[in-house]
């Protein structure tokens, strides 16, 4: 009997450690962004966000593209070709890390986490970015550039009208002619490239 006992209590304790090490695993292989938001809506839940959940969302979205601009950028300045698409990159790593830097002392003073990098599919869209060369690379490049910055200035004109945070609402409102003149400059490149 002792025997059994003690076979069943090491079958548990390996079942529990293994239980353990597999919900690591998960919240460790977890899309930075998804656990960003899961952090804020237990937040929500516990009363501690300090914002409402549109608003979270909106600082978890400009932290997310803030963060893929920095690093296609960075990848950009060690492809491109031209050096018109070089100073856009430099432009890019200067505003997106500035405006980055408000949003983490924000959302540091609203109680909002997040994320620690960017999201699963923008790292993929960077890593098969990275696998074009010349002006593969750089019409891939600035196709990216129009599209995400057109969703970015979508998203900042929507939240400098409709964030109930003032704090946030003023950020945006601060921060969308800068992406407006980003998406116009990447327009501009971009066209520039076709009449090539």
């Amino acid at each position: 009997m002792k025997k059994n006992s003690f076979v069943l209590a090491v079958v548990f304790a390996i079942a529990a450690m293994y239980s353990c090490s597999s919900n690591n695993s998960d919240s460790a292989s977890k899309d930075p962004v998804t656990a960003a938001k899961d952090s804020n809506d237990q937040k929500e839940d516990d009363k501690t966000l300090a914002v409402t959940e549109d608003d979270s969302k909106f600082l978890v979205f400009a932290a997310d593209a803030g963060m893929t601009e920095v690093q296609a950028a960075q990848l950009a300045k060690t492809k491109t070709i031209s050096d018109k698409t070089k100073e856009f990159a430099d432009m890019m790593i200067k505003d997106h890390t500035a405006a980055g830097d408000e949003v983490k002392m924000l959302a540091s003073k609203k109680m909002v986490t997040l994320p620690a990098d960017a999201s699963d599919d923008h790292k993929k869209a960077i890593s098969d970015l990275g696998n074009k060369k010349g002006t593969d690379f750089e019409k891939d490049y600035l196709s990216m550039m129009v599209d995400d910055h057109q969703k970015v200035v979508d998203k900042f004109k929507d939240a400098s009208e409709n964030c109930k945070d003032g704090d946030i609402k003023a950020f945006a409102a601060k921060t969308l002619p800068t992406l407006q003149a980003h998406l116009d400059h990447a327009k501009t490149l971009k066209d520039g490239m076709k009449k090539s």
